[in-house]
């Protein structure tokens, strides 16, 4: 759900949790959530005998999926290119203003 919500960009729960704020801490926090799946799921294909199922494998695919983007929002955060998307936005919106 905190991943969800930091994507979203919802103002109060990105208030209350600041520092998903910072790319490079919220890639962190995307990685620990896959990882915790993956692990999640090696322990329950142990006690089954190795034997897959849709459900399983789905949830493998997402939560290397979640792994990669938490990868991608590290490295973005340590290019810091959040700064760089905030002055282009902040371009976009002066340029596109009707000057008085």
């Amino acid at each position: 759900m905190v991943v969800g919500t930091s994507e979203l960009n919802i103002s109060s729960v990105i208030q209350e949790l600041a520092v998903l704020e910072n790319w490079f801490c919220r890639g962190l926090s995307y990685g620990f959530v896959a990882m915790l799946t993956l692990s999640i799921d090696e322990d329950d294909i142990r006690t089954r005998g190795g034997q897959f199922e849709l459900v399983e494998v789905t949830e493998f695919y997402s939560a290397i999926f979640l792994f990669a983007c938490g990868l991608i929002y590290c490295g973005m955060g340590m290019t810091c290119r959040k700064q760089v998307k905030e002055l282009m936005l902040l371009e976009q919106k002066l340029s596109t203003e009707p000057s008085p």
